[in-house]
């Protein structure tokens, strides 16, 4: 994506119902690698989950578009929910395997293509509805 360069991530979280929630845990908007933010986004839907809350919530990441450009910001995102995790055991949560975590979500490769299609076509439904 982007060679040697190490380019910061942003992180953001929401759920279906939208309102704001006052008692969120403490994180921070941008994080030094991809790795880093995903294990944050990670950690703050298990303590989301710990504290009782079963809204639907979802991560995501993006690479600082500014330093990749746009096919870059485009094709890099990443998201997370509290089905993609588990417990690693000592009270914390790890993301499950890449293939655990697209189960039931269709195959990767054909969704990157339909993701691809649709950018050259210039609409935003990839799913094809």
């Amino acid at each position: 994506m982007n060679g040697d360069r190490k380019v910061r991530w942003m992180v953001v979280f929401w759920h279906p119902d939208g309102r704001p929630d006052p008692d969120f845990p403490d994180v921070d908007f941008w994080h030094s690698d991809k790795q880093t933010s995903r294990r944050e986004a990670a950690r703050v839907l298990w303590e989301l989950r710990e504290r009782g809350d079963m809204r639907d919530w979802a991560a995501a990441g993006y690479p600082d578009p500014f330093a990749v450009g746009h096919l870059g910001y485009i094709s890099s995102c990443w998201t997370l929910r509290f089905s993609d995790l588990e417990s690693d055991g000592n009270g914390g949560a790890k993301i499950k395997s890449v293939a655990g975590a697209w189960r039931g979500r269709g195959d990767p490769d054909e969704i990157n293509r339909a993701m691809a299609d649709a950018r050259m076509a210039g609409t935003r439904d990839w799913r094809g509805e």
